[in-house]
């Protein structure tokens, strides 16, 4: 995942932009897809959080302590995110966008598919022994799902 600057941290005439700015998304990103690894994450960081902990709050010059309090969260359960520990719910997404402008539409979809990743990878002798039932291509158009094979 690559953070591209959209705009200086900069209002007018140098004037540092504060948290209450933080609604106007400050940046945009671009999805870097590892080629060596068709299970892999769209990101070179694998957990979303990793991201979070590693551009975002120092793009806005926060510690962990200065974002959980701004996220109405607690030190302790931010780091466990930032460390990838714990997934990014779609509570935390939400808060995420109020507090940064990066949707919470931005979040969930990388941590599922982090997740999804990570356990297709941990059990593929489970799988092997799980029927395959494949539903026909006119069904799959039915329930809006012809495009998520």
């Amino acid at each position: 995942m690559i953070l591209d600057r959209e705009s200086s941290l900069h209002g007018p005439k140098g004037h540092s932009r504060g948290i209450a700015d933080c609604h106007v998304p400050l940046y945009t990103f671009t999805e870097v897809r590892p080629t060596n690894c068709p299970f892999a994450p769209p990101s070179d960081h694998g957990h979303p959080g990793i991201l979070l902990g590693e551009q975002v709050l120092p793009a806005l010059g926060l510690t962990v302590s200065q974002a959980a309090s701004n996220l109405a969260t607690t030190r302790q359960n931010l780091h466990r995110i930032l460390s990838g520990q714990s997934a990014i719910s779609a509570d935390m997404a939400l808060r995420l966008e109020r507090f940064c402008g990066v949707p919470a539409t931005f979040w969930l979809p990388r941590q599922q598919t982090h997740d999804l990743a990570k356990v297709q990878l941990a059990m593929p002798n489970a799988l092997a022994r799980v029927a395959h039932h494949p539903l026909s291509h006119a069904v799959l158009i039915q329930i809006g799902a012809a495009d998520a094979r």
